[in-house]
């Protein structure tokens, strides 16, 4: 039996968290524009800002601001452990009956929010805000995010929009199924898509940061990928036993046929071939070992019970049916 849609004139609470790593310059410039898009929708809210054990002031700015406004919970997390992570804690913090994430670089425009909001009280279960087109189209980036938004749908589903999101909003639905989630490293859309609820897509344009620089380094993206594809799947597996099977049959066709030519009296002459052949297999040897290593990396990390991420500091008391230590 379905959850019948949020009535508006129940004035439902919002939890839009916020995952910030050196963000302290756009704080306050992403607060008013939130407290003005939020103004025109329905709905209370709150703001979980939480800090990704930045280097600047990020939480000093975020405990200023919750000092005039009770609806900012700024939580300071004890290591910096990745925006998704960060996602999690702020998922985990809320008292929302959904939850938007939204970066404070001001690339994903608070305006956007009320659209978001009205889509999921006329009863979407995942609101997705997808970019129309961006202020800068570099190549590599334009190709790295292609890429990205293609295992994401090839590997969680087609809950993902064509176009990839920077910006989601997550139903009650959605919401409680993400907080039992315990998994250290599990990429959060890729997730949400693959719980397969229906949902909706609000595009706009995306703009340039505002302040500050981006922390999305190129490790941090090949991780991304590479978290994309280990969390849900067990294909990559599959494939290389395909592939071993494979070589293995080509290697004993090639040994069948170096064979035949030695008794026939015309032996293969040259070790360039082999070199070749060398070389290829053991690639595929090696790349089949990082696969491998990839998913024996994750059992380790969900044996040893490593926690997800530990608040070093929150602008309020704790209450009792929150966990400090997730």
């Amino acid at each position: 039996m379905s959850t019948p849609a949020p009535d508006p004139a129940s004035r439902g609470r919002i939890s839009v968290v916020t995952p910030a790593f050196n963000e302290a310059a756009n704080l306050a410039i992403f607060y008013e524009r939130l407290v003005d898009a939020l103004a025109r929708s329905p709905v209370d809210w709150e703001w979980l800002l939480v800090d990704d054990h930045s280097a600047d002031g990020t939480y000093a700015t975020a405990c200023t601001l919750a000092a005039s406004d009770p609806r900012v919970r700024p939580i300071r997390l004890a290591a910096n452990v990745g925006a998704h992570a960060a996602i999690g804690c702020g998922f985990d913090a809320a008292r929302g009956e959904a939850a938007v994430v939204f970066a404070a670089d001001l690339q994903d425009p608070p305006d956007l929010l009320p659209r978001m909001i009205s889509a999921w009280l006329e009863g979407a279960k995942v609101v997705w805000g997808s970019r129309l087109k961006r202020a800068s189209q570099n190549p590599l980036r334009y190709a790295a995010t292609r890429l990205h938004t293609g295992i994401v749908r090839a590997f969680a589903g087609p809950g993902f929009p064509a176009d990839g999101a920077d910006c989601v909003l997550v139903g009650t639905e959605a919401l409680t199924a993400l907080k039992r989630v315990r998994e250290r490293r599990v990429p959060v859309f890729a997730l949400i898509a693959s719980l397969g609820l229906p949902y909706q897509v609000i595009v706009y344009d995306r703009a340039l940061r505002l302040r500050g620089q981006s922390g999305w380094t190129l490790e941090k993206k090949v991780g991304l990928v590479t978290d994309s594809i280990t969390a849900l799947t067990d294909r990559p597996i599959r494939w290389a036993i395909i592939a071993a099977v494979g070589i293995a049959v080509a290697g004993f066709a090639y040994a069948a046929v170096v064979t035949a030519h030695y008794f026939v009296g015309q032996p293969l002459q040259g070790w360039s071939s082999l070199m070749v052949v060398f070389l290829v297999l053991s690639g595929l040897q090696l790349l089949m070992l990082g696969i491998l290593g990839s998913y024996v990396w994750r059992i380790l990390e969900e044996v040893r019970r490593t926690p997800r991420y530990e608040v070093e500091a929150r602008a309020e008391p704790a209450r009792p049916d929150e966990r400090v230590r997730e």
